[in-house]
């Protein structure tokens, strides 16, 4: 393969605006890592230019096609300036002919808008900046204007717009838009301002983080992830998370700073308020090994007391905050069944039959119900502040019913089983409502979806109990979190005698004041499963992969004077990138889990596994981005290092025959862990690029002066105010 220099462009015209330019320092490989690099970028490529030449994405195992980004060629558009600083030039050359006669932008599909903003409009303006032709500009601002409708009733933009009639929309209607979306577009928007000298651009982007970033002020220097874009604006889940629909809104409170030549003095000051507010309340420490996370909370609300005095001495610890850990109230059904028919049973195989039925939550198709149980419990009563839980609950796999038709008969059934369980499981009257409403799909805001799941079961309940069946209701009292291991081991074990005291069982209408053997058995089981799982899950903490762009921004912030403190977050980007590098290094086949768990318990031998449902890998970017970073603010080559047992864990386990590359089902699975039979855009627009910049020898390739790269990796040129033609 012959590597080339492409022609930079040092300064292009559109529309009567000055475009300035990036000029890599070298372009093509060096060295043998880098050269390793390449041979990988383009075994993926060839994969997609054999099999989806103009779609999105490849599907690398069946060598089918996706155009779940809209159908714009995805994959061509984000892969462009990866060839021009790779070297690739017939590759690059053609993708460009590609986009210059059969890119489009008059789709009649709803697109999102955060995605096409970053891999889409970002790729053709940093393809343009490396040298790429004009009217490469020119596509990127018919895309843009295509998204502007997004911005249709206030300050932040719709998750969805179709490029064709404008029209809006969102995943979930009822969660909106997340703070991700609406804070990332900013970097973007203003390139293409600078670009076409259209204001609107600039206008809708600044509109989006004027209103977010008064709020970040208010709150103290982090937001929850998910809003509503109609008035009156309301947050729709409290959740605050450096990792999915959080992230990039904080990377770009620096980044847009950085790329108006350090301007707007604003953006400094946002940026260096929430890195004070993250390693105030979000830094944590686990054991045995003392590597540094990020975590995320339920709600903002739990983060309160240390964001209300900025200027205190008091951080979160991790340790500490285990320790006094309770877990909360745990409450199921157990349904009993007849009673008659268990005086008909003699024999013991009948009798184990009789009690698989008395399990709780028993499926119609006959599962063991009490290995069904543990992922259906749900809370039945949260505070409305916080969404959390810490009252009873009831099993939702008790089966729908159609008979609670009559209102009067719903009314008598409600109070009658309410005044039992007030008095005996110290549920509150106004608790239960009766309208159950249908819940949305996906992702949604914990107290309203715990609330409309309590009325539902509770409906079902109270339907299967005036049916004849009898019900037991059993609540466990509050454990210490470092007495949740002990007590599941003493009720797996049946000591039913060291732990009677922490169930309370109240069967409605039974006046026995000892429920049977057979009940607290199947009390004890039950609720010995649940506390196995918490036992499980106690004492870790989750951070996400993509949380991983914060040491590589903290970095950047360093070596661009945004930094309040340079030796302590310098200090802070090591140890997370140390972190973050050993959710690959620990995992079972080197390839980092979308989600990974932190320990903070003493004793145990682990310090991060991934985490359950979230065990699998889409080779993302972020861990190599700050490796690169990092590696530019120290000059240590263990980034390289770690960076190289990357790549040859890519290569060893999400390589494809016949081209491409796939994401990992599980990466916990050793011996042939399963594709998931999809290649992402931003392997070769990112992860790729990112491990080619590490390897880089001499100095950086890219001048972070002069040059900022979004969140997709797309290099982008400093804009400077006052500059003419």
């Amino acid at each position: 393969m012959k590597y080339r220099a492409l022609a930079i462009v040092l300064w292009s015209q559109f529309t009567g605006a000055c475009i300035p330019s990036v000029q890599p320092r070298v372009v093509g490989p060096q060295n043998e890592r880098q050269r390793r690099v390449v041979d990988a970028f383009l075994h993926g490529w060839k994969g997609y230019r054999a099999a989806c030449w103009g779609k999105d994405e490849l599907l690398p195992v069946s060598k089918n096609c996706s155009n779940d980004l809209g159908g714009l060629g995805a994959q061509i558009i984000d892969a462009l300036d990866t060839m021009q600083l790779m070297g690739l030039t017939e590759e690059y050359q053609e993708a460009q002919q590609w986009v210059l006669h059969n890119f489009s932008t008059n789709v009649d599909s709803k697109v999102s808008v955060f995605e096409t903003a970053i891999r889409s409009v970002g790729g053709l303006l940093s393809a343009h900046a490396l040298g790429g032709h004009p009217k490469l500009v020119e596509h990127a601002a018919d895309l843009g204007r295509r998204l502007l409708p997004a911005w249709r009733e206030g300050p932040i933009p719709y998750e969805l717009v179709n490029l064709a009639t404008g029209e809006v929309g969102s995943r979930e209607p009822v969660l909106g838009s997340s703070l991700a979306e609406a804070g990332t577009l900013q970097v973007e928007f203003e390139a293409l301002t600078v670009a076409t000298g259209d204001p609107r651009f600039r206008y809708r982007a600044e509109h989006a983080v004027d209103f977010l970033g008064s709020l970040l002020q208010e709150e103290g220097g982090l937001l929850p992830i998910m809003l509503v874009p109609t008035t009156p604006m309301k947050w729709t889940n409290p959740r605050v998370t450096l990792g999915g629909r959080g992230d990039s809104f904080y990377e770009y409170l620096l980044k847009r700073w950085l790329l108006t030549n350090r301007t707007e003095e604003r953006y400094l000051q946002m940026y260096r308020r929430s890195v004070a507010a993250i390693r105030k309340s979000l830094v944590g420490r686990s054991q045995p090994s003392n590597l540094t996370f990020v975590r995320e909370v339920g709600s903002l609300q739990d983060l309160r007391e240390l964001l209300e005095d900025p200027h205190g001495n008091a951080t979160w610890d991790a340790a500490q905050h285990s320790a006094k850990e309770v877990a909360g109230q745990i409450g199921f059904m157990l349904i009993l069944g007849d009673p008659a028919a268990k005086a008909e049973e003699g024999s013991n195989a009948a009798n184990e039959t009789q009690e698989q039925q008395r399990q709780i939550a028993q499926t119609e198709e006959g599962s063991n119900a009490a290995n069904e149980t543990q992922a259906e419990v749900v809370p039945a009563s949260c505070t409305e502040d916080t969404g959390q839980c810490n009252s009873i609950a009831f099993s939702p796999a008790v089966k729908e019913t159609a008979d609670i038709t009559n209102k009067d008969t719903v009314d008598k059934a409600v109070t009658e089983a309410s005044a039992v369980l007030n008095e005996e499981t110290g549920i509150q009257e106004g608790e239960i409502q009766l309208e159950v409403e249908a819940t949305e799909t996906g992702e949604k805001n914990p107290s309203s979806e715990t609330s409309t799941s309590k009325n539902k079961v509770f409906l079902n309940a109270i339907s299967k109990f005036f049916q004849g069946n009898k019900a037991a209701f059993v609540a466990l009292s509050p454990i210490p979190g470092e007495e949740i291991c002990a007590v599941a081991e003493q009720l797996q074990a049946g000591r039913w005698d060291l732990s009677h005291n922490r169930l309370q069982i109240t069967i409605p209408g039974d006046k026995a004041s000892v429920p049977s053997q057979l009940v607290r058995e199947n009390a004890a089981a039950v609720a010995a499963q649940h506390l196995a799982n918490q036992c499980e899950t106690w004492g870790f903490f989750k951070m996400d992969h993509l949380a991983c762009f914060l040491p590589g921004l903290l970095a950047l912030g360093v070596m661009t004077g945004a930094a309040s403190n340079a030796s302590e977050e310098l200090r802070l980007a090591a140890e997370l990138t140390e972190g973050c590098a050993r959710m690959w290094h620990d995992s079972p086949i080197g390839l980092a889990p979308e989600s990974s768990a932190f320990n903070v318990v003493a004793g145990r031998t682990n310090d991060v596994k991934a985490v359950a449902g979230a065990s699998h890998s889409i080779l993302r970017p972020e861990t190599v981005e700050s490796l690169w970073y990092l590696y530019m603010a120290t000059g240590d080559s263990k980034y390289q290092d770690w960076g190289w047992r990357i790549l040859e864990a890519i290569e060893r386990h999400a390589r494809v025959e016949g081209g491409g590359y796939s994401g990992i089902e599980d990466v916990l699975e050793v011996t042939e862990p399963r594709r998931r039979d999809r290649m992402e855009t931003f392997l070769l627009s990112e992860t790729f690029k990112y491990l080619f910049l590490l390897f880089a020898e001499g100095e950086p390739i890219f001048d972070l002066e002069r040059t900022v790269l979004n969140t997709e990796g797309h290099p982008l040129p400093v804009t400077r105010p006052g500059f003419s033609c």
